[in-house]
């Protein structure tokens, strides 16, 4: 890590739902300069080469979020954490890494295991390099620019009340939800206070802004739907967690 001037972070999964706002977040922020990053260099070993000597902090949040067969979701997740070590390794490279794991790491679910497993492959990386580690633990994460079927249940919920169709509850229970700026907002906050006195790893458990059930949440999106119908308004008073929901549902009416 640079100890004074511009701090250089490079974000693996640049283009998705995280990593695009993210982007958008740190091109706004003083003292950071974004190294770019394209999903091809995971391919181009030169190039993934290039991006971690030039980065001083890597923001890991490369992954894939659903696959027909969850063995090929367990390597392939997998597979792109061990590609980035084995690439510092190479490189003999000691960037500060910040790694975003997932609330569903303790379940018994291959993603869990491949998210879980990165991260203490990470850790272990920070351990044996004196690299500064940094594994976020993140809850389910929503609002503008998630990928309905893929990235959020929220997302699906809209895209389908917008689009005339009957979203139904397949599984109904307590989610803890965080919006999409706040978990970026708690990314630039760790890299802004690197580097730290004390190097390797640490874990962070990333408090969710609210906790809801399914069955509310499509309750609520169903209000909004109905209300914008009637009125192309949705009142929410000043309830963060409505707000957020209304701009997040207002995003795919724009998109549609």
């Amino acid at each position: 890590m640079r100890q004074t001037g511009v701090v250089k972070a490079g974000i693996t999964g640049a283009s998705g739902f995280i990593g695009s706002r993210l982007t958008h977040w740190l091109s706004r922020t003083e003292g950071i300069c974004l190294v770019p990053f394209e999903r091809s260099f995971f391919e181009d070993l030169d190039r993934l080469r290039e991006f971690v000597r030039a980065c001083d902090v890597v923001i890991h949040l490369a992954c894939v979020n659903r696959h027909p067969d969850p063995q090929q979701l367990y390597d392939l997740n997998l597979g792109i954490t061990q590609q980035l070590i084995a690439t510092l390794l190479h490189q003999g490279v000691t960037p500060a890494v910040l790694y975003s794991s997932s609330i569903r790491e303790t379940e018994d679910s291959l993603y869990g295991r491949a998210k879980l497993h990165s991260r203490l492959l990470l850790e272990e990386w920070a351990y044996r390099s004196g690299a500064p580690f940094t594994g976020l633990v993140i809850p389910n994460v929503y609002g503008p620019g998630a990928k309905p079927y893929y990235n959020s249940f929220i997302a699906t919920f809209c895209d389908q009340l917008i689009r005339g169709q009957a979203p139904v509850v397949t599984e109904d229970r307590e989610i803890p939800l965080l919006y999409i700026d706040h978990i970026c907002q708690q990314i630039i906050q760790q890299i802004t206070a690197l580097p730290r006195s004390s190097y390797g790893p640490v874990r962070i458990d990333c408090p969710p802004d609210f906790r809801m059930t399914v069955s509310e949440i499509l309750t609520i999106l169903r209000r909004f739907h109905r209300e914008f119908t009637l009125s192309g308004k949705i009142e929410v008073g000043n309830v963060p967690h409505l707000l957020n929901l209304r701009t997040t549902f207002f995003h795919f009416i724009a998109e549609k």
